[in-house]
């Protein structure tokens, strides 16, 4: 080998929070050669490991390669976990393929054929290409981890406890893996792990590591017989009695017969959520007509006041609306007068109900429609912007801001802009006048919106994958578009429908409060009024709306994430 190491780090040091994690650590390392960096959990390991990729810029230290400053594509990290690694909406040909279609390299024909080629020198079959890597087991989704860091050809491959979480066959085929591609091509290893045994088995050197800094390094061998230090005693002493490695290295490859196979598609997804959504809508109809007839009252009781009419008129009446007929018997002329179209009659109007519905229902439409629109316009940019931005004083401000919009009640605001309109006349109020009400709503709405975008976003920025694409040098706003909103996008489409179905109810009071001629004020005068056939039917409109949302989001899921078309129910 040769005299002057190509892989060199010098005094590298990380803090977080004022705590030094990692403390003055130098290595070196020759072509072809195999580096393990052992120590116990806690020890700095994977800090370092992100330091000498690149992936996180260290206090202090310099990492050479050939004597220069190290270059992005010369090194690859493959993080722990190398099934969560893979962005899980991806096939395996996808993923493999991400860092030839970043450097533009070739033609999609030319790239897949390169895909194959490294699968195949990965030891995974062709067959797997088009399988989403949520469907891998552990030795697999390594095999793909590894392929796509090599097909970049870098010169030395980080792998940071990427073999820990595999049971011992499994390591056994990606060690004599690792072993191969140093001998055919010269690949160098960092081999980060607290298996003292694996380390022996793969690495030609061990450096021990404890508390941040080196405590050890030597020819494996002889670290393996003779530690000098206590903490690498301590572990060899914890290896012996775990016999952690039993299985021998022996050539395997993954058969094609071993490639796991995705369920079939769910043929009927969407009539199963469509029947479920029309049974829960008949439940619910059932139990509003309950306890609409088991309020006390009805739209005749106040009648008893006036002397000019008898009890008997009374009962007439009564007996004319079918008032007095068995609750079974009404709640079935209700839901025939649901399939008629008519949706009951209405009492205080004298009219069936779906004619006076209809001209408020558009109204309230148009009002929460255009609202949830611009909420959802303002907090996606907001909340991607904040989460980029997460920890800045620019973020903290806008979470103070989201947060004390969020606390103010709707009806307060409400309240708030009608004053500042009738002392200002800035802004026409009543009628037709959308902008107050809407106004009110994407207050109301946006605050709530933003948080979750930005908590969503978060946590696929912290995900196993994330770091996985910084290690492939993909650049910000590729990783932004291509692998962080989409695998944001689950909740954030649960909510949307969530919101769709929710906006109707919290715009009935606003409706109200700023005189929209929409549901809300005469669901008003019908509670008061005691006509509860139109209390009903706005009741069952609010749900039918609640359950067209979620039903939307389950649809939406459908489309936009294959791992649910191909998922076993």
């Amino acid at each position: 080998m040769a005299s002057e190491p190509f892989f060199e780090a010098r005094g590298i040091r990380k803090s977080y929070g004022g705590y030094r994690v990692v403390h003055d650590v130098s290595l070196r390392l020759n072509r072809g050669g195999t580096l393990a960096l052992v120590g116990s959990s806690g020890a700095g390991k994977s800090t370092l490991a992100r330091c000498l990729a690149g992936l996180e810029r260290p206090d202090a230290g310099v990492v050479f390669l050939h004597g220069a400053p190290q270059q992005a594509a010369s090194i690859q990290l493959i993080p722990q976990q190398p099934a969560a690694s893979l962005n899980p909406r991806f096939t395996v040909e996808q993923a493999i393929e991400e860092p030839l279609r970043i450097q533009g390299r070739g033609t999609a024909a030319q790239r897949r054929a390169e895909v194959h080629r490294w699968m195949e020198i990965a030891g995974l079959p062709a067959a797997a290409a088009p399988v989403r890597t949520s469907f891998l087991s552990g030795g697999e989704s390594q095999r793909v981890a590894i392929a796509r860091a090599l097909i970049v050809e870098p010169e030395l491959l980080i792998l940071d406890e990427s073999l820990s979480a595999l049971d011992l066959s499994v390591r056994a085929q990606i060690g004599q893996l690792l072993l191969s591609l140093r001998q055919s091509r010269g690949l160098s290893y960092i081999l980060v792990t607290h298996d003292l045994d694996l380390a022996a088995q793969l690495a030609e050197e061990i450096a021990v590591m404890d508390a941040g800094s080196l405590v050890e390094v030597g020819r494996s061998a002889e670290v393996m017989a003779a530690g000098r230090h206590s903490k690498t005693r301590e572990l060899v002493e914890a290896t012996r009695e775990l016999s952690a490695w039993e299985t021998p290295l022996t050539e395997t490859r993954v058969s094609p017969a071993e490639q796991p196979t995705p369920p079939a598609a769910p043929r009927f997804f969407p009539a199963k959520r469509l029947l479920h959504a029309l049974v829960l809508l008949a439940a619910v109809s059932f139990f509003a007509f309950l306890l609409t007839q088991a309020a006390p009252g009805d739209f005749y009781s106040d009648l008893r006041n006036d002397p000019r009419l008898s009890a008997a008129a009374i009962r007439g009446m009564r007996m004319r609306a079918g008032l007095d007929r068995p609750l079974l018997e009404r709640y079935g002329a209700w839901v025939a007068s649901s399939v008629h179209g008519e949706f009951g009659y209405s009492l205080a109007y004298q009219s069936p109900v779906a004619t006076l519905l209809w001209e408020r229902t558009r109204a309230t439409l148009l009002l929460t429609g255009t609202a949830t629109l611009l909420a959802w316009l303002i907090a996606v940019p907001i909340g991607i912007w904040s989460a980029s931005r997460r920890g800045s004083w620019l973020d903290s401000v806008t979470r103070l801001a989201m947060a004390v919009l969020f606390t103010v009640p709707d009806l307060l605001v409400a309240l708030a802009l009608l004053a500042l309109a009738a002392r200002t006349g800035w802004f026409p109020v009543g009628g037709r006048h959308l902008l107050l009400p809407v106004t009110v709503l994407v207050l109301g709405l946006a605050p709530m919106l933003v948080r979750h975008v930005r908590a969503s976003l978060i946590e696929a920025m912290d995900s196993p994958f994330a770091l996985s694409a910084r290690a492939q040098g993909i650049p910000q706003r590729r990783r932004l578009y291509r692998h962080l909103l989409p695998a944001a996008l689950n909740p954030l489409v649960s909510l949307f429908g969530f919101s769709v179905g929710t906006l109707l109810s919290a715009s009935l009071v606003i409706e109200v409060t700023v005189g929209w001629p929409g549901l809300g004020p005469l669901f008003l005068d019908a509670i008061m009024a005691r006509d509860f056939a139109i209390v009903l039917a706005v009741v069952m409109l609010s749900a039918v709306f609640l359950v067209a949302g979620n039903l939307m989001a389950d649809l939406l899921l459908y489309r936009v994430d294959p791992r649910i078309r191909t998922e076993g129910r």
